[in-house]
């Protein structure tokens, strides 16, 4: 079950989203506003139904291409199915702190963010204590070009890139350029194969963008790669350079 507090123009993504999905699969989604809601139903689910639901909406998904067994066949198993939709979830929490998301599989919820608007909180909620109690806080700006977000000091550094989050115009992409940049941004502070956590959203104009690289619109090029380079390894490393960034240690009876 995903649920999220879609409004206004967002009811419009969530309609083109259902005419595919309510062909693939046994699905129920209740979208409510100010006590008006409206159902899209297919499949029988039983007594499942949502009575008086909260503000948002709330997807049940069953059987996914229960009716295309050509596509079903390549399914992975169901944890690994899921750990997709949680790894989206989370892109979309981060993407969007403004909105709630909750995510539940099989009666257990996974994640679920406030919706508060306030990132730093999103990120405490999705990945708890240790990693938003050590952020810091990015804050960058030059002509045609803005960044707002936090990286992780070097203590919170992972053995792997899926850490590395970051949105331009709201949407989640990848960026050879970008993930360099914060990466030298990062190599006077952390050891090598070492990579870090980041959440980052860029504010940039269309007209600079190639967003028809890869058929999943996830990868683009900029058409002043140089320049988002230098902005990015410079909003990056003013943020790592604002506080010492060595942990100290106590030593038990030392004076």
């Amino acid at each position: 079950m995903l649920g999220s507090s879609f409004y206004g123009n967002k009811m419009r993504t969530v309609q083109n989203y259902l005419f595919y999905v309510l062909n693939v699969c046994r699905l129920f989604c209740a979208y409510s506003r100010r006590g008006l809601c409206k159902i899209y139903f297919r499949g029988s689910f039983g007594d499942e139904a949502i009575k008086g639901a909260k503000d948002g909406t709330t997807f049940l998904i069953h059987q996914m291409f229960y009716n295309t067994p050509a596509r079903r066949k390549f399914l992975k198993t169901a944890m690994t199915e899921a750990s997709h939709v949680n790894e989206l979830m989370i892109r979309l929490a981060l993407s969007h702190p403004e909105i709630s998301f909750k995510f539940v599989n099989n009666g257990q919820t996974k994640l679920h963010t406030s919706g508060n608007g306030r990132l730093k909180d999103a990120i405490y909620q999705l990945f708890g204590r240790e990693i938003a109690m050590n952020l810091e806080e990015v804050s960058a700006e030059i002509p045609g070009m803005k960044v707002t977000g936090y990286v992780g000091k070097p203590i919170i550094s992972r053995g792997n890139r899926n850490y590395e989050n970051y949105f331009i115009n709201g949407r989640y992409v990848k960026s050879n350029i970008i993930a360099k940049a914060i990466e030298d941004a990062y190599k006077d502070f952390t050891m090598q194969h070492k990579y870090p956590f980041t959440v980052l959203h860029f504010v940039m104009d269309g007209n600079d963008l190639d967003v028809n690289v890869h058929p999943t619109k996830m990868e683009l090029r900029f058409s002043r790669q140089q320049e988002v380079y230098n902005f990015v390894y410079q909003a990056v490393k003013n943020a790592l350079n604002e506080r010492e960034l060595i942990p100290q240690v106590e030593v038990p009876g030392a004076k």
